[in-house]
């Protein structure tokens, strides 16, 4: 007779193929009217020159000078992300997890753990 296992379920981890890495300066959102919550993330970055003149420099080379540079910063929205409180709760908990780690290897930079 066999034993019984005691493992119980697996858990397979698979990438999309589209692998898109984005960088997170902040968020923003809400409860939607569904009771979910609406997540934008978002990065900043300073404002695009609206063009450019081409002319010379000091020594004589064509050059890119910026015109009508905005002094603004950008928020641009790299993903919305709409969750249900279970996944927001286990991605909270999670973010915390992961601060914590950090933390603990900025205050000790030999510990190393596994993401």
């Amino acid at each position: 007779m066999q034993e019984p296992t005691k493992e119980v379920a697996r858990t397979r981890i698979t990438e999309s193929h589209f692998r898109r890495v984005i960088h997170v300066d902040g968020a923003w959102g809400a409860v939607t009217p569904q009771y979910n919550i609406h997540m934008a993330l978002y990065s900043e970055k300073w404002g695009l020159p609206r063009g450019t003149t081409i002319g010379p420099n000091e020594s004589g080379e064509l050059k890119d000078f910026p015109r009508d540079v905005p002094m603004e910063i950008e928020r641009e929205v790299e993903v919305n992300v709409i969750m249900d409180q279970r996944a927001a709760i286990f991605l909270r908990d999670w973010l915390s997890e992961k601060i914590d780690d950090l933390q603990s290897q900025i205050a000790d930079p030999t510990t190393v753990e596994d993401v």
